[in-house]
């Protein structure tokens, strides 16, 4: 139960973090350490979510996890931004 919850949240705050990071304007050190944070969270939220012992639950914890990542792989890659 702590899982799924922990999990969520880190995915709500890694979401919230991705719209985010584009519209953060300064000398880049600002926008490195939301960068780092919004990896964290995401990578944390993977890690929690592939301790739940319910495999439909994992799956979809992990779904949900998962697609943070590549959103933000897939934004340094091609130079673009969500929130712009």
């Amino acid at each position: 139960m702590i899982f799924r919850n922990t999990s969520f949240i880190l995915f709500i705050c890694a979401m919230i973090l991705l719209f985010f990071i584009p519209s953060i304007h300064g000398r880049g050190q600002i926008n490195m350490y939301m960068q780092m944070l919004f990896y964290t969270f995401a990578i944390l939220g993977l890690y929690i979510a592939i301790l739940i012992r319910h495999y439909k639950t994992r799956m979809t914890l992990v779904t949900l996890n998962l697609i943070p990542i590549v959103i933000g792989v897939v934004m340094h890659i091609f130079n673009f931004g969500i929130g712009k």
